[in-house]
């Protein structure tokens, strides 16, 4: 059972851990410009569309309006691995989630996943350089067993248990100030580890936890008397609410009064948002989530408050994000864990207010950069761990000049090369890749400056975007201690491929030959092969077939080999344009085995005048065998232009 203590007894256990392990602190000799505190506070699945200031979700956030005022407004932050515990991993480590070892969240079925003791960490950084260190809220960072199953939330579904005890040590990474749990989802009825409460002795609280803890963190930064921590040195707070986390209905009843008569269709009017499948939860939840947001943002005023109180606004720098976002409905999805904006972009806004002027900053930061660039503003660049993989950007946000990153990376799955999602995000275009389909990568794009809700993925319309983003992609996978290998080109584009001529060939089995023609080997006698240059369909070099100087009768041109699966139906789409034929030219496509010529899939012959660009679609079903071809040719004399050519499985025929 729970123990049931005041508010005064539950701080003073606090306190007590908090000055028992300050005097073993070396505090950092004081210099002419003390070192600045850091207030950082991260609400969990707030998603970045819900700030009243963004003109997005009809929320009412006047604190956090007026902050962003006042602060560096991140246009581009997201969370690298959209799910809590990979993204405080990555953030106290500055590592990647395969370098740090938390790839998924923390919970007793994954004996492996939590933050490992020998990590130094932001805030063992912060700790040996004589701050004090406390954290407020929700950790999620440990791997729970049977104690923590009886002391704390219990279990869940699947018998799983999510909250968990962190004892007082190294597993604390340096926070004295401790008033944590692990991960309980009883948002009206929390509970909390403080200090060095043993693990059978919770203390429970009968009020919504962002109050209760924005309570503790008021407390901690105003320091009455220097009763919360110590007055010789700097302070770093982490802030962890849980809200507007789910349960979504676990808000009190004063926040709901502003979203009560809200219509459904002004509550959320995102144009992506489907009511269907997880999606249809958004109609019962969008009022109570929009509720909690503007709970937090109340209790985000007060921590604002009480530096404002404390005299210590000039020299503190205040950070407010979140782990991940919130899909509430959009392409019927409810949740995180994808790479939509809804879900990967977060909230990100510092203010300092002595030495960053407010603006809004286009910087593609990821979360690994937090610690090195937040350090770098304290004047602890050189503290950064050696192991840590995130760049510190201080001098580029403080000065706006500088490198700046060209894409951020997402990246979700197991530790496994053959499964999961990764993708960046550029200023204009999102795009990913996903393994462990059963039929190889599949690719997504999305041009977010023409299609900023993400309805339409082209990337069957952009081989050759998509083939510069794999190459960007691979450097994210090198640098990252990903377990990906480098992708190689062509691969699947969301269930198509797309192929469009380029420098070192076009489709399979292309050479360059000495006068620049482009010949398909080693089958012969074969079409001459070149590149349009100012003959172009769609903005990218086509690929010109002329047999009109040969007097063979068949010429094969372009073969797509190791693309098609057997027993599945297909549907292809092509781009041409017929530039010279005569009464006996026939032009074709056909679809057949490499092993077997007589096993045909598909065998399309036309004969047309030159003219216009055309687009040809045709449906076809592969046989047993899985070594199909599609092929293009010229009978007797003519000349083609094609581009574009898409494969795509289908249901049905």
């Amino acid at each position: 059972m729970m123990g049931s203590r005041t508010r005064r007894e539950f701080l003073g256990s606090a306190l007590g851990a908090a000055a028992a392990l300050a005097s073993s602190r070396i505090v950092a000799a004081e210099t002419d410009q003390p070192r600045p505190n850091l207030v950082f506070v991260f609400p969990d699945q707030f998603r970045v569309f819900s700030m009243g200031f963004m003109n997005a979700d009809p929320v009412v956030t006047p604190h956090l309006d007026r902050f962003a005022a006042e602060s560096v407004v991140f246009s581009n932050a997201v969370s690298n691995f959209p799910i809590c515990s990979p993204y405080r991993a990555m953030l106290f480590t500055g590592k990647w989630p395969y370098a740090n070892g938390v790839y998924t969240n923390c919970n007793s079925g994954r004996p492996e996943i939590f933050l490992k003791p020998e990590e130094r960490c932001f805030s063992d950084v912060l700790a040996n350089r004589g701050y004090d260190a406390g954290y407020i809220g929700k950790y999620h960072l440990e791997f729970p067993t049977e104690e923590d199953a009886k002391y704390g939330e219990g279990r869940r579904g699947k018998r799983l248990v999510w909250d968990a005890y962190t004892p007082p040590g190294p597993r604390r990474h340096g926070f004295n100030f401790w008033h944590s749990y692990g991960c309980c989802d009883k948002h009206l009825k929390p509970h909390y580890w403080p200090g060095n409460t043993p693990i059978d002795k919770p203390t429970e609280v009968n009020e919504w936890s962002p109050k209760h803890e924005t309570d503790v963190a008021t407390e901690y930064i105003l320091n009455r008397g220097g009763a919360q921590r110590r007055t010789d040195c700097p302070f770093a707070l982490f802030v962890a609410f849980n809200p507007p986390h789910p349960p979504y209905n676990q808000v009190p009843d004063q926040y709901r009064e502003n979203y009560q008569d809200v219509p459904l269709d002004q509550l959320l009017r995102r144009p992506n948002l489907k009511f269907e499948g997880k999606g249809r939860g958004a109609r019962g939840a969008a009022a109570d989530y929009f509720a909690a947001v503007t709970g937090v943002d109340e209790q985000f005023g007060r921590i604002l408050a009480a530096i404002d109180t404390a005299g210590l606004r000039d020299n503190t720098i205040i950070v407010f994000t979140s782990d991940h976002g919130e899909m509430m409905g959009s392409h019927g999805r409810m949740g995180k864990g994808n790479a939509y904006e809804e879900a990967f972009r977060i909230p990100l806004i510092i203010r300092y207010p002595k030495h960053l002027a407010p603006k809004t900053d286009p910087l593609h930061i990821n979360v690994p950069d937090m610690m090195p660039t937040l350090l770098g503003m304290m004047g602890l660049g050189k503290d950064v761990p050696a192991a840590a993989q995130g760049s510190d950007h201080s001098e580029t946000i403080r000065n706006s000049g500088g490198p700046r990153p060209s894409s951020t990376f997402f990246v979700m799955g197991p530790k496994d090369p053959n499964s999961g999602t990764r993708g960046i995000r550029t200023d204009r275009y999102t795009f990913v890749v996903r393994k462990g389909t059963g039929q190889g990568p599949k690719l997504g794009l999305f041009d977010r400056q023409s299609d900023p809700y993400q309805l339409t993925d082209i990337a069957a319309e952009k081989p050759q975007l998509c083939r510069k983003l794999v190459a960007d992609l691979n450097v994210w996978l090198t640098g990252t201690s990903d377990p990906w290998e480098k992708l190689d080109w062509p691969i699947r584009a969301a269930n198509a491929f797309s192929v469009q001529r380029t420098t070192d060939g076009f489709g399979t089995g292309f050479e360059v030959q000495k006068d620049g023609a482009l010949t398909m080997t080693p089958a012969s006698p074969l079409a001459t092969l070149s590149e349009t240059k100012g003959e172009v369909i769609s903005g990218a070099r086509s690929l010109r077939a002329d047999t009109q100087s040969s007097a063979t009768t068949y010429h094969e041109f372009l073969r797509f080999e190791e693309l098609l699966q057997a027993s599945r139906h297909y549907e292809a789409t092509y781009r041409y344009r017929v530039l010279a034929a005569d009464e006996r030219t026939r032009f074709y496509t056909v679809v057949r085995s490499t092993s077997d010529i007589k096993r045909k899939a598909a065998r399309i012959y036309w004969n047309e005048e030159p003219g216009e660009v055309r687009t040809r679609t045709f449906r076809f079903k592969t046989s047993d065998i899985n070594d199909h071809h599609l092929m293009f040719g010229i009978q007797y004399r003519g000349a083609i232009i094609i581009d574009s050519v898409t494969v795509k499985e289908c249901d049905d025929e």
